[in-house]
């Protein structure tokens, strides 16, 4: 499924593995995404960011969104969550036929789901598709 995701793009979705671990989660979400893209992706983040103290700002926000629960092993295997595999969708759209996935399509495809907390908390700190698009980085589809 992620053979088409760049390197920096897989180790998101490890990280959002490893935080739904941390978290107690029975499934990964949007949300522990986009704590996967604050770790892996902050240089990205930053461009559209005041700085380290917005990156603190933003994982803070995705924090108090999610639910914390005791600790899950990262043995045990993960499903996705409907709006997850939404997002990963959406993101391989973003990149185009045959295009690499790249932290940006990630970030476009948490916020085409508008529902989430993932979502909320990005046009919150000012990221958007527009601001996404304007950067350069254009997120298609």
């Amino acid at each position: 499924m992620f053979d088409r995701y760049s390197e920096k793009s897989r180790r998101c979705v490890f990280f959002a593995r490893y935080e739904a671990s941390n978290f107690g989660a029975s499934r990964m979400e949007p949300e522990h995404l986009l704590l996967g893209v604050v770790r892996e992706g902050s240089d990205f983040l930053l461009t559209f960011l005041s700085g380290e103290a917005g990156l603190t700002s933003l994982r803070a926000g995705v924090e108090a969104a999610i639910p914390r629960k005791p600790r899950t092993s990262e043995a045990i295997d993960m499903p996705i969550s409907g709006s997850l595999a939404r997002v990963f969708r959406d993101a391989a759209k973003a990149a185009g036929r045959g295009g690499e996935v790249r932290i940006e399509h990630l970030l476009a495809g948490l916020l085409r789901q508008t529902s989430t907390a993932a979502a909320r908390v990005l046009v919150a700190h000012g990221i958007t598709l527009e601001k996404l698009a304007l950067n350069g980085r254009n997120p298609r589809g």
